[in-house]
């Protein structure tokens, strides 16, 4: 535009148009979310009411707090009597062991799909998300994702292994082996070990060591 001018908007970009923020899906691929994003002030018109007697609450008296990813939210009624506390995630687990489900997801979703946890919180802290601490999704990925990867990544080289032997041709097996370090340069701290079987190209046994252990010689 050239100063001085006014923009006049055509037809096609007339302000009547509502643009949605989704994708469209059809009813048949209508994908199914498990966790929705709810603001603060739209959660709160929620308990306008008691739960219990159906008493209108003083929200000023209603409290909400969080536990990393869970919102929880605490009131007590006049009209009943009733403490109340609503929790927007359950619990798994069992005996002391339980933990929140959303939290115990957020941090196995991030280790498995390779998101640098410090990049992921600072993410979560520009838009004002709630999310387990740092130290808390390496508890989580230590003590419960690595463990579970471990046990089925077992199963399935055992699977593999059984394959390859029974297909096998009479000659034996041609094996192919690939070593490498997780980053160009000195500061690489993992060696990775991938052995294949060559003719079915498929991996039949992987290792990783940090390189001071004695076996990266």
């Amino acid at each position: 535009l050239s100063q001085g001018s006014e923009y006049v908007p055509s037809e096609e970009s007339g302000g009547d148009t509502e643009e949605s923020d989704s994708e469209e899906t059809s009813e048949n691929g209508k994908r199914e979310r498990k966790y929705r994003i709810v603001g603060n002030e739209q959660l709160l018109e929620l308990f306008r009411r008691c739960k219990e007697c159906g008493a209108q609450l003083d929200t000023s008296e209603v409290v909400m707090r969080e536990e990393g990813s869970v919102c929880i939210v605490d009131y007590a009624c006049l009209s009943c009597g009733k403490s109340v506390t609503w929790r927007s995630q359950s619990r798994i687990g069992k005996g002391k062991s339980t933990v929140y489900e959303g939290n115990q997801e957020i941090a196995v979703g991030a280790f498995i799909t390779g998101v640098p946890i410090p990049r992921f919180t600072d993410f979560a802290q520009l838009l004002g998300l709630g999310l387990p601490t740092e130290r808390a999704m390496r508890r989580t990925i230590r003590d419960i994702a690595c463990p579970a990867i471990k046990r089925v990544f077992k199963v399935w080289e055992a699977h593999v292994r059984s394959m390859v032997k029974d297909v096998a041709e009479p000659g034996g097996i041609a094996i192919s082996i690939d070593g490498q370090y997780d980053s160009p340069g000195f500061n690489a701290t993992n060696c990775k070990v991938t052995i294949m079987d060559a003719n079915l190209k498929v991996a039949i046994a992987g290792v990783s060591l940090h390189k001071h252990e004695p076996e990266i010689g």
